[in-house]
């Protein structure tokens, strides 16, 4: 029996590679009740999975074999199928969330006392969080050194996808539910196709096509410079072995993937992330309760440009730039005080198509040593320049210099852009908000130039930076 989860493809999938060993084969996926009902439903996510899942369906039917779909508890679900089809080994690949781990022993202790076994293979990730340690066999807090050593490891060479496919069981089905019958709304027009089909489709493009850019352009917010496949890798529709044996000539795309590869290690030896700051003198800050700008905030509306459009973009699309998730997040905890659990909910359970509680966009508010402010970040990546973030229609305004920023927004942006842009608000509430962050920025010395220092806009505090997060800033800065 084979086991799908979040690795819906059947190119370089262990878990099927070793069920191909069998006579009979019976892929099956359970709705999990805890999870369709849980946090972090959404018309986005779930319209992504059901199509995924069809394209997955179709996919084992032209090759011979037939995907079940059941609904209930994993742990009650998948032994019942497992006797109905007379399976003896269930194979899946690993989970490292901490739900998914409770699941899975759960199971795996259900279908033991049947005298049946849980084999959970590797799939998720390039190397598993076990292979990539310290020379004391502790596990890496600080990405750089995590990096190094994760590429010492060695890489195994992607599998392809079988022709065909041992026959399945005679067993019902079972059908797909539309997002009417799960009490959900209609999805962003502008999601991206679903189904292993599109994404290899989608990897293939950015190989031929962006790759060879990213690196100078996969910071820019304006232009389609980074890859997109942040949910294809998230659902497994694609093998991150293979996209990064597939790219290895961008030495910068593949040290973002192993990001993804760091925090997912974060999670697995450190679980407590999902609910709590990674570092212990971080917990306990006291964070407000702010309705009112928090929905400002998931709407788009605090006057402040930049955040304003990644929040837009989010809403409109299901996506946000890897750029601007630092920043609005950073927005919302650095300078709101508005506590960054309270952000992830509102944030990711509406829209968002790629999440996982992985804090790869909380690094500064679960304590990992790297802050983002809102200016300095644009000045950096687009200087003396206008952007519009795609689709959006919202501008975002960078300079290296309070007197640049004050043109463009009073001079500029007065002008051209009072009134708006699809129903925001362009005018002189966004030219005060953003001139008021930029001289704050100013008087403090900190508008690119002073590294050593964040602001707490609410207050107008300063927080002097530790030594890790100087130096991580400062490798920041080397690196672009």
């Amino acid at each position: 029996m084979l086991w799908f989860r979040r690795d819906l493809r059947l190119h370089d999938l262990p878990a099927l590679a070793a069920a191909l060993a069998h006579e009979r084969v019976a892929p099956l996926f359970v709705f999990d009740e805890a999870l369709l009902a849980g946090r972090w439903r959404s018309p986005n996510r779930v319209a992504f999975l059901l199509g995924s899942l069809a394209v997955l369906a179709e996919e084992l039917a032209r090759r011979g074999s037939r995907l079940h779909l059941r609904w209930g508890r994993p742990v009650a679900v998948v032994p019942a199928f497992a006797h109905e089809a007379g399976a003896s080994v269930v194979y899946c690949s690993r989970e490292y969330s901490p739900y998914g781990r409770r699941r899975d022993r759960a199971v795996a202790t259900a279908l033991a006392a049947e005298g049946r076994t849980l084999t959970r293979l590797p799939g998720v990730l390039v190397h598993e969080p076990e292979a990539v340690r310290k020379a004391d066999g502790s596990p890496y807090t600080v990405y750089t050194p995590f990096r190094k050593s994760w590429e010492q490891v060695p890489r195994r060479q992607p599998l392809p996808a079988p022709e065909r496919l041992p026959p399945p069981p005679p067993l019902a089905a079972g059908t797909l539910p539309s997002l009417a019958e799960l009490g959900l709304g209609t999805p962003s027009p502008q999601s991206p196709a679903p189904g292993e089909v599109a994404a290899r489709q989608r990897l293939q493009r950015f190989l031929d096509e962006g790759l060879a850019h990213y690196a100078e352009r996969r910071d820019l917010l304006a232009i389609a410079g980074t890859s997109r496949l942040s949910q294809d890798l998230r659902w497994g529709l694609l093998s991150p072995l293979e996209v990064v044996s597939r790219a290895q000539a961008s030495p910068q795309f593949v040290a973002e993937l192993v990001w993804r590869e760091f925090y997912y290690s974060i999670l697995f030896h450190f679980p407590e992330v999902v609910h709590q700051e990674f570092q212990a003198r971080y917990r306990g800050l006291p964070w407000r309760e702010a309705p009112a700008e928090l929905a400002a905030w998931r709407e788009g509306r605090t006057g402040y440009p930049l955040v304003d459009a990644g929040m837009r973009q989010l809403a409109a699309t299901g996506y946000l730039h890897n750029r601007a998730r630092m920043v609005v997040a950073s927005f919302l905890t650095n300078s709101s005080t508005v506590a960054f659990v309270v952000g992830t909910l509102i944030c990711a359970v509406p829209v968002y198509i790629g999440y996982l509680p992985v804090p790869n966009w909380l690094v500064s508010l679960i304590g990992h040593d790297r802050l983002f402010e809102q200016l300095s970040i644009a000045g950096q990546f687009q200087p003396f320049g206008i952007g519009v973030i795609p689709v959006v229609g919202v501008l975002y305004f960078i300079s290296f210099a309070g007197l640049m920023l004050y043109i463009n927004l009073v001079l500029i942006g007065e002008r051209h852009w009072a009134g708006g842009s699809r129903g925001v608000n362009m005018g002189w509430q966004y030219t005060v908000r953003a001139v008021s962050l930029a001289i704050t920025l100013i008087s403090a010395n900190s508008l690119l130039a002073n590294v050593n220092r964040r602001i707490d806009m609410t207050s107008e505090r300063l927080y002097t930076l530790t030594p890790t997060t100087k130096r991580l800033l400062s490798e920041l800065r080397a690196e672009r």
